[in-house]
């Protein structure tokens, strides 16, 4: 059984470890939109132009709600459903020189 003092370092530990997953979150966020404007414009090859921008259209509101749900996380599990669906966001983009590898699913 933990004393109440180690309880609290690791609930701190615990925090400090969510602001760090925060930080990427929000880097992910911002590449997401990046990768959005680049794709707008260009389309999706063999789709054509009206459905392609319709994904990014899709796109943009799933990663906006994503980006709300983050700012309304209330535990822990929460945060890591938004981690995890911003983690799958990315992965088209595996290939891309700003995708960082700390992103992996």
């Amino acid at each position: 059984m933990l004393t109440d003092e180690e309880a609290r370092a690791h609930a701190r530990a615990d925090i400090r470890d969510h602001e760090r997953e925060a930080d990427k979150l929000d880097a992910m966020l911002t590449f997401l939109s990046n990768r959005l404007k680049e794709d707008a414009p260009v389309g999706a090859a063999g789709l054509d132009r009206t459905r392609a921008l319709r994904e990014v259209e899709a796109r943009e509101k799933r990663l906006d709600r994503l980006a709300e749900a983050l700012e309304e996380v209330e535990g822990f599990a929460d945060f890591d459903l938004v981690a995890d669906l911003l983690r799958f966001e990315v992965l088209p983009y595996v290939d891309h020189p700003d995708y960082r590898q700390e992103w992996a699913a």
